[in-house]
């Protein structure tokens, strides 16, 4: 497998998504069982072992590897390396309707099958508990003027034809929504930030980003 990135970097980028901190909602603090899906380096997992300091167990799954400096024993958190496709409700510490809170985020050039994980995270969650997502819906811009049409760029058509084909879903943070309706979850609610990747200087027009 692929060495993570440095998790320096990810820290880095975790401080600029403004949505990079849970969001549900705030009478649900007393939680035992939370479960981190894509936890990257680490630092979604150390928030959410700061946050919510009753949590007897935080278990925090990636496909690839941990960094050996992410751990960190007054910490509940155990880290998992797999599908947490596979492991929710076989992994004999995941069985189904035990989880809290069920978190993820940028799962977005990873997940080929949404509707059948947001109907894991349905089944794996205890009557009240709550699943919150956090990912993208991509917009393209070129020389400040938004790409409606893929046929401007054929690179983009094809990325979008490629991951089409292997049940990617690059609009995942527009249909999430969708996803968890259709998988059973009540009181659903979206929230939308815009961050910018690429192309124009942070530093040099901060106010204007800000304003998003």
């Amino acid at each position: 497998m692929t060495p993570r990135a440095d998790p320096t970097q990810q820290i880095t980028f975790c401080s600029q998504v403004p949505a990079r901190k849970p969001h549900h909602p705030a009478q649900i603090r007393s939680l035992s069982l939370i479960l981190d899906v894509c936890r990257g380096t680490e630092p979604v997992d150390r928030e959410l072992g700061t946050l919510y300091p009753s949590a007897q167990s935080i278990y925090c799954i990636d496909l690839s590897p941990a960094p050996a400096s992410s751990n960190d024993a007054s910490l509940p958190n155990v880290f998992i390396c797999g599908d947490a496709r596979r492991l929710m409700g076989t992994d004999p510490r995941l069985p189904f309707g035990t989880a809290d809170f069920v978190f993820n985020r940028l799962l977005l050039c990873g997940m080929t099958d949404w509707p059948g994980y947001v109907r894991d995270g349905f089944k794996m969650v205890k009557s009240g508990g709550w699943v919150e997502m956090q990912d993208f819906e991509e917009m393209f811009y070129f020389r400040g003027m938004r790409l409606e049409d893929e046929d401007e760029w054929c690179w983009l058509k094809e990325f979008r034809r490629g991951a089409k084909a292997k049940g990617m879903d690059l609009d995942c943070g527009k249909n999430t929504m969708q996803y968890l309706l259709d998988a059973g979850f009540v009181d659903a609610e979206r929230r939308s930030s815009r961050f910018l990747i690429g192309g124009m200087q942070i530093g040099q027009r901060r106010g204007r980003y800000q304003s998003w």
